[in-house]
């Protein structure tokens, strides 16, 4: 132990070394978070065989610099949207628990959130805002927004593929619509080499050439046509017949072997590609997988150690909880604790524990809603989540409880308390369907 403390000093201290020689008159705070993104190893690089010594510390934090700059350059950006879309978002989650379909508007802020968190495009993210404001303009119900288009997606406010994907599964064929038009939006993807030549190039992001992160189109399209391909979600489309052969091959060779993570392949300079592990893209092909996943002892350990860095690569947003995020690690520890030593299990209890309290002091309301914040912003968004947190960690029922004995009497009250809230607002939303059909199953 004493030897092992000894080598990561030095390297802690060449480290700064070889920083303060690179960054020469950069602030301390940036040398720091070089650092800490070093130390936890968030960026691991690709190497091309076992006598690689990899591109060296210098091209990290080079790496990272680019990343960072242009992270922090789309942040500035969307500052300057947030005052904008503020009064919007809330005029949306007013009409969500008045009953009202704001469906249309929704679809539309779905997509500038991707605009402009992810994108450098000012004139289109603009645009979308001018729209957006224009939908709200009348009080008019937009359940229009709720019907099938003729290339068989959903979605009339969407304008990207992958968003109208989203759609049409998130907003549609989970809550049980029937398709009236065949699902020809799909034909893109429907051969094995398709469908893999489209997630590499999702998941491989050259940011540096596009100004673009691919992250969420990369989450969200493996994420769904894994429930369509996999059959978690029906949908009668004819699938060639390798193509779920082709899909698991695939996130076979994505997976990060050495931490069991799944994440964004940034290509940095000089072609050198670095892996990020990513909690929430993560979860979602664990939920495909289950507890087919490999790895899943690594990967259990390595969401532990992810939990208290920020989305994407962990489970915070600006250091705080999300019923969201925190139900994603929830869902990986379910189907990794069969593979836990006692050690991991006890570490795997307290980080639920810790999420539990807050959920129920925090984030739960006595009106039996849930807080808005800033990763699930409307309403409805907010409800959904958060029942989904409470279910997956059996807080509802006792059989669900994987990961503790520990009972929780107020549970039926607060069940009845989140239903009854759901039902004044009305189950006119995908998201409070969602979530409203969670609670009823268990009456």
């Amino acid at each position: 132990m004493i030897r092992r403390n000894y080598w990561r000093l030095i390297s802690i201290v060449l480290v700064i070394l070889l920083l303060g020689a690179y960054a020469g008159r950069r602030t301390l705070k940036e040398v720091h978070d070089l650092i800490y993104v070093h130390q936890a190893r968030l960026f691991i690089p690709i190497k091309a065989g076992p006598d690689d010594r990899g591109p060296g510390i210098l091209a990290e934090i080079q790496f990272l610099r680019d990343l960072g700059g242009l992270h922090q350059r789309i942040q500035e950006r969307g500052k300057e949207f947030k005052s904008e879309l503020k009064p919007l978002v809330k005029t949306i989650s007013k009409r969500q628990t008045q009953g009202k379909s704001a469906s249309y508007s929704l679809q539309i802020y779905r997509e500038i959130r991707w605009l402009a968190n992810f994108t450098s495009d000012v004139s289109v993210t603009r645009a979308r805002i001018a729209e957006l404001r224009q939908s709200l303009e009348s009080d008019t119900d937009q359940s229009f927004a709720e019907e099938q288009l003729p290339d068989g997606s959903w979605g009339p406010g969407y304008t990207a593929w992958f968003m109208k994907l989203y759609g049409s599964v998130n907003e549609a064929l989970s809550v049980g619509k029937q398709p009236k038009y065949p699902l020809t939006f799909l034909d893109r993807i429907n051969s094995p080499e398709q469908l893999t030549n489209y997630f590499w190039s999702v998941i491989s992001d050259d940011f540096l050439k596009t100004g673009i992160i691919n992250r969420m189109e990369a989450d969200e399209s493996i994420s769904i046509l894994g429930r369509l391909i996999l059959g978690d979600v029906e949908c009668n489309y004819p699938f060639h017949p390798q193509l779920k052969e082709a899909y698991l091959k695939f996130v076979d060779d994505w997976q990060n072997p050495e931490t069991g993570c799944w994440g964004t392949w940034f290509v940095g300079r000089n072609g050198t590609v670095w892996r990020m592990d990513d909690v929430g893209m993560t979860f979602h092909v664990v939920s495909r997988t289950k507890d087919q996943t490999k790895h899943l002892d690594k990967l259990a350990q390595r969401v532990l150690q992810l939990s208290t860095y920020d989305f994407p690569m962990g489970i915070r947003m600006n250091g705080r909880y999300e019923n969201h995020l925190n139900w994603d690690a929830v869902v990986i520890f379910r189907y990794a604790w069969p593979t836990l030593d006692a050690q991991t299990r006890r570490a795997v209890h307290a980080k639920i524990s810790n999420m539990l309290n807050w959920c129920l002091n925090e984030s739960y309301q006595s009106d039996g809603s849930f807080k808005t914040s800033e990763l699930d912003d409307t309403f409805g968004d907010a409800m959904e989540y958060g029942v989904c947190f409470l279910k997956e960690v059996g807080f509802f029922r006792k059989k669900e409880r994987f990961w503790t004995d520990q009972s929780f009497p107020q549970a039926d009250e607060v069940r009845a308390k989140i239903k009854a809230r759901i039902e004044s607002a009305g189950v006119n939303i995908p998201e409070l369907k969602r979530a409203y059909n969670k609670l009823a199953a268990m009456d």
